[in-house]
């Protein structure tokens, strides 16, 4: 009763208030598995070893308990040894439970012995196999042991169909397995429409993951959540969006994941205005939300839109930001010439928020003052935080060396992008054509001709219109 409640102190006053003449099977198994409910897992070792100090043998609903907690390898390993010793090995729910704890631990071939050596084998133990085979991108084996499960006439359930079509990777199996559910009345429960709904979508046929997701009643958030991503991961986010919309209409409410795919709608569809709405609509916002409409602004040019909102992020003091952040945070100020916002931002990062600064930020901030001309800057930055062995930063001062016809440094860019990218036509051509912006004719022919020394061809441009 008290740990249906969440009340592990009472429960334990209770516990040690009896005697110990009256601690018996049935009150250390209370204990254990009202621990093991609450993820106490290690409390509810202590009190499995106090039954067998008190001479207390464990029972099947002992070993049940234990071995679904999430303790390391080696205790679990210890208690299995224990469980065949006690004369368990044969107990099919014991055994189920033993299969789930090696998979959960990565040791599928451990599972795979227990499940061999099991005489009777029940739904459970299938799944349990099915589970793990699909867990570990094992399509074949976790057909295979479908299809032996069906040889003895033993019948899916949802969560069988569910595993399979996790890992089923080919119209024919996610086909076959719907036809299956149709058949055998699966389809109306609404995990299986879910998981067929992802497949559907995954494999690219989002036109009969729309049919399953129509046909379906009742739906719930996931349901929602699935057909919406469905239509982004297609191609089709303004029919994401109008799906988003009918779910704002229905008694169901969205999550943090529901409107962070939204606001990616938004982003996909050029329709930043239904962004903002979907973002301020939220009632509480996570760091993927944040990122999302941060990186929304970015992609559109609105660099000081996304330096408000992040500062509307400090202010909520809710939620930290991450490198990503960041990154998109430089970039929007990069592409929208914000050259001391952007610099602000990169040193709040390092020494506000104790960041190490990576490459793409980085590029971002050699972008951002090649952009507004401080080549020199930005060469300094590149030598200063040895960064000569990245193409990325170097290829950001090279486009800015050109934008500004700065000889001088595009020459030495060019020389350490030759280190790395012989062969790139690229290199050549860019920095003929800050010879030839500059008048030096002569100097802009001479690399034409070491390209076709070296051997490097640029690619012709092609155009769709036939002659």
């Amino acid at each position: 009763m008290y740990f249906k409640c969440g009340d592990v102190m009472d429960a334990y006053e209770v516990f040690e208030g009896a005697q110990e003449e009256v601690r018996d099977q049935i009150t250390y198994n209370s204990m254990i598995n009202g621990l093991v409910s609450l993820g106490r897992d290690d409390e509810a070792l202590l009190m499995f070893r106090e039954m067998q100090m008190a001479c207390l043998k464990p029972t099947e609903l002992t070993f049940l308990s234990v071995l679904s907690s999430f303790l390391d390898e080696i205790v679990c390993q210890q208690v299995h040894g224990q469980m065949i010793k006690a004369g368990y090995e044969r107990c099919t729910a014991v055994s189920n439970a033993a299969m789930a704890m090696y998979i959960n631990h990565g040791q599928l071939d451990r599972a795979c012995k227990i499940f061999e050596k099991l005489q009777e084998k029940d739904l459970v133990s299938w799944n349990t196999m099915i589970t793990g085979y699909a867990q570990n991108g094992l399509v074949m084996p976790a057909m295979l042991a479908y299809l032996q499960m069906s040889s003895v006439r033993i019948e899916p359930d949802e969560y069988t169909i569910g595993s399979l079509l996790t890992c089923s990777g080919c119209f024919e199996f996610v086909h076959a397995f719907h036809a299956l559910v149709f058949k055998n009345g699966l389809i109306l429960v609404n995990e299986v429409a879910n998981a067929l709904i992802s497949s559907f979508s995954k494999l690219g046929d989002i036109k009969q993951a729309y049919e399953i997701f129509s046909d379906m009643y009742p739906k719930n958030l996931i349901s929602w959540n699935a057909v919406i991503s469905g239509f982004l991961l297609n191609g089709h986010p303004v029919e994401g969006l109008e799906q988003f919309s009918y779910l704002l209409k229905s008694n169901i409410m969205p999550d943090v994941y529901t409107l962070t795919i939204a606001l990616s709608i938004c982003a996909s569809a050029s329709a930043l205005i239904h962004g903002k709405q979907v973002f301020n609509s939220m009632d509480r916002r996570d760091i993927v939300s944040w990122n999302a409409i941060i990186s929304a602004f970015a992609q559109y040019g609105e660099g000081k839109e996304a330096v408000k909102c992040f500062r509307a992020m400090q202010d909520e003091n809710m939620v930290e930001p991450d490198q990503a952040t960041f990154t998109a945070l430089l970039s929007a100020c990069s592409h929208a010439g914000l050259v001391d916002d952007g610099i602000n931002i990169f040193n709040s990062m390092v020494n506000n928020y104790g960041f190490e600064a990576g490459v793409d930020h980085f590029s971002c901030v050699v972008d951002l003052l090649g952009r507004a001309g401080y080549l020199d800057e930005a060469e300094e930055l590149i030598n200063h935080e040895n960064l000569t062995t990245d193409c990325n930063v170097w290829w950001a001062l090279f486009s800015a060396c050109a934008a500004h016809g700065n000889v001088r440094l595009g020459r030495i860019v060019a020389g350490f992008l030759l280190e790395t990218e012989q062969n790139n036509p690229a290199v050549y051509v860019l920095l003929s054509s800050i010879h030839a912006a500059a008048g030096q004719w002569e100097e802009a022919a001479n690399i034409r001709e070491l390209m076709k020394r070296v051997g490097v061809l640029k690619q012709p441009g092609y155009s769709w219109i036939r002659p």
